[in-house]
């Protein structure tokens, strides 16, 4: 039988498509999963497009099953449920976001192997969202479509479409706080709950890590703590480094902060548990800091810029080493460190201003004297 296929009517009357396709024979009774075949006339004009499809090599029997199971929607139904086993919630609310509200509206019921680069540059050009959140979504669509090829769905993955132009990604400005701000903000967050806000201003660690904090890992006798784990939005969200304890000093500050704080306090294993429940901080922590924001009549800034952003800004300002920040920060790579490089105009200037300067009037005539 030639591979071209052939029109029949079954036992049950229902006229179907018969092709012999890379050796295998396949009935095919909905064309793209849908289109049933009412007679033989249509069974032909199926036909044909089946044949169409065979000849510019796009034939696929999978996507003329009911129901299509290779559609973009179909396979991320079965995606996002192996990915919620897998990954943070934080990481699952992203790709919801981006699949939920812009890639399956656009695109969920287009074939999954028919996904080309021009299908990703039209979803890109369409979406109403500035370039930074148009990347977050073609990334989240990246991964399912890598998924897809790793498991041997897909035989190649289509190019995705560079951001360039008006659709340029570009580097905000870091946000971050001066010492004198962190403190006049401080002073507005109440008494009971200012330790913790203290400890991320000392420290720079991030929110999650400061509330996942437990009194053993304060390394009082080595002067270090360890950094082993960081609290989600929930407090059942616990998220351990995939790279293992991180490892930083402990300023002789942090332990003075310590000692200040009620003794009923240490009952709990956390090192700064909230004071009306005796457990960690959850998201509420947040509120906290935009109350105190609001009363000290400041500019909201985020808890993560506001301390950890602010923590590494306040160090290249100082003139520190970029090393040393990344050792502090916990950086894998220090591309990530540069970001704050800019702080350091200010001490950079005070370098220069030491060692270059015009000689004063007096300075040239001893000059010339000396020359004479």
């Amino acid at each position: 039988m030639p591979e071209d296929g052939k029109t029949y009517r079954d036992k049950r009357g229902k006229w179907c498509i018969r092709i012999w396709w890379e050796g295998k024979r396949h009935d095919i009774y909905r064309f793209m999963g849908e289109h049933t075949m009412p007679d033989q006339a249509a069974a032909e004009y199926i036909l044909n497009a089946i044949r169409m499809e065979i000849k510019e090599g796009r034939f696929n029997p999978a996507k003329h099953r009911r129901g299509k199971p290779l559609s973009v929607s179909g396979y991320y139904a079965a995606w996002i449920a192996r990915k919620e086993k897998s990954c943070e919630r934080g990481t699952i609310h992203a790709y919801r976001w981006a699949f939920e509200k812009h890639i399956l509206p656009a695109i969920g019921e287009t074939f999954l192997p028919n996904v080309t680069s021009d299908t990703l540059l039209d979803l890109r050009d369409g979406m109403d969202l500035a370039p930074k959140s148009k990347k977050n979504v073609l990334d989240s669509l990246r991964v399912l479509v890598r998924d897809a090829a790793d498991a041997g769905i897909l035989q190649r993955v289509p190019k995705f479409p560079a951001m360039t132009g008006r659709n340029t990604v570009r580097r905000a400005p870091v946000a971050w706080l001066s010492n004198e701000d962190q403190w006049e903000i401080m002073a507005h967050v109440q008494e009971k709950h200012r330790p913790i806000f203290i400890f991320m201003k000392l420290t720079g660690v991030r929110t999650g890590e400061a509330r996942a904090l437990k009194r053993k890992d304060i390394d009082r006798e080595n002067g270090v703590i360890y950094i082993r784990q960081a609290m989600g939005m929930d407090q059942e969200d616990i998220k351990t480094p995939k790279t293992g304890p991180r490892e930083i000093p402990l300023p002789d500050a942090v332990i003075t902060l310590l000692d200040s704080m009620p003794k009923s306090r240490w009952i709990s294993e956390w090192a700064f548990p909230n004071p009306r429940t005796g457990r960690p901080y959850s998201k509420n922590v947040y509120k906290y800091w935009e109350k105190a924001c609001a009363s000290a009549g400041a500019k909201y800034v985020k808890p993560y810029a506001a301390f950890r952003h602010s923590f590494a800004s306040q160090l290249a300002q100082a003139g520190v080493a970029d090393m040393t920040i990344r050792a502090l920060m916990g950086h894998a790579d220090i591309r990530t460190t540069t970001i704050y490089t800019h702080h350091k105009n200010p001490a950079l200037k005070a370098v220069v201003d030491r060692l270059q300067r015009l000689p004063s009037t007096d300075e040239r005539l001893d000059a010339r004297k000396k020359k004479g």
